[in-house]
């Protein structure tokens, strides 16, 4: 990391290239969440970009500055500071409309992934109209200049959007149309989270079986690459559709194997969540198993898991 990191400043001190290496930083900073770290040192490579003489600030200095104003963005994305992260995606799409020396079609790219993250910034704050309009107008650039593989990725959000407005037979066609972009790609993984949302939108339109076997694909797929935080949330979806079928020993077991897979990541929100389910399908079935189960798994006492639904069931009514 030192050794980098004066390489870094020893760049910006003669106005040299700078973008692998800060890059190289921010995304070991971002893997041991340092993200107070990463911002900072993104923003001082920024300032000193902007700091470089005139006849320095080729066409490798605006994809430089553009690609780390991008980086400074998504991390106040994923601070959740969504109004400096729509402030900062504005200037970056400013900025990338200004370039004059680059490739047409490669400028139209980067200008479509930058309304497509302005889309994510507006679909965070529940702002689904605008987020709609962000991601048609990164579909139509893709659409234009022919980038179809990527068109799938704002096809799934535009799904997302429509799914979230309850518009299910919308939400339907875009999963549906991301779907066949990743299968003609042959980007299997990808395939898992857009069948993940086929089957909650089935599942909203009481076609249960067809929820349950978009389920199926999507957690065989997530099995097969290894994702295993990531089958927690399928797991989870399985244990509430079974639970709606009343198939109560199959949603005992997807719901207990949700929240191991929470437990291991730490997630306590999904945890909680998932313990709540449990307690709702112990109150229900009176499934005495549920508890044991549970108690062996966070090596506990079984009274304190009763103690722990009744508290759950108590909150939330």
């Amino acid at each position: 990391y030192e050794n980098i990191y004066q390489a870094l400043q020893i760049c910006l001190e003669q106005q040299e290239s700078s973008f692998n290496l800060v890059i190289c930083l921010a995304d070991y900073l971002e893997a041991v969440t340092n993200r107070i770290e990463e911002l900072k040192i993104l923003q001082s490579t920024y300032s000193a970009l902007s700091g470089y003489e005139q006849e320095n600030r080729d066409q490798r200095w605006e994809l430089e500055a553009s690609g780390i104003l991008n980086s400074i963005a998504k991390c106040y994305l994923v601070n959740q500071d969504y109004q400096k992260a729509k402030e900062i995606y504005n200037q970056t799409f400013n900025q990338v409309q200004q370039f004059k020396e680059i490739d047409e079609s490669f400028k139209q790219n980067l200008l479509a992934n930058t309304l497509h993250q302005l889309g994510i910034v507006a679909q965070a704050q529940r702002e689904y109209s605008q987020a709609r309009d962000y991601y048609q107008q990164a579909l139509d650039i893709k659409i234009e200049y022919g980038d179809k593989y990527s068109q799938a990725s704002t096809l799934h959000q535009l799904g997302i959007v429509a799914q979230e407005t309850r518009e299910y037979s919308q939400a339907s066609d875009y999963f549906q149309q991301a779907l066949d972009i990743y299968i003609e790609y042959g980007d299997r993984y990808s395939q898992g989270s857009t069948l993940h949302q086929l089957g909650i939108v089935a599942e909203e339109q009481r076609e249960y079986s067809q929820a349950s076997d978009y389920f199926q694909q999507a957690l065989d797929i997530k099995i097969e690459y290894g994702d295993k935080y990531s089958q927690g949330n399928t797991y989870g979806q399985l244990g509430m559709l079974s639970e709606k079928l009343e198939e109560w020993a199959e949603a005992k077991n997807y719901y207990l194997q949700a929240v191991a897979i929470f437990a291991e990541f730490n997630d306590q929100s999904r945890l909680n969540l998932t313990v709540r389910n449990l307690a709702s399908l112990y109150q229900k079935t009176q499934d005495q198993s549920i508890v044991t189960e549970l108690a062996t798994m966070f090596e506990t006492e079984e009274e304190k898991i009763k103690e722990l639904f009744n508290q759950s069931i108590s909150e939330n009514g």
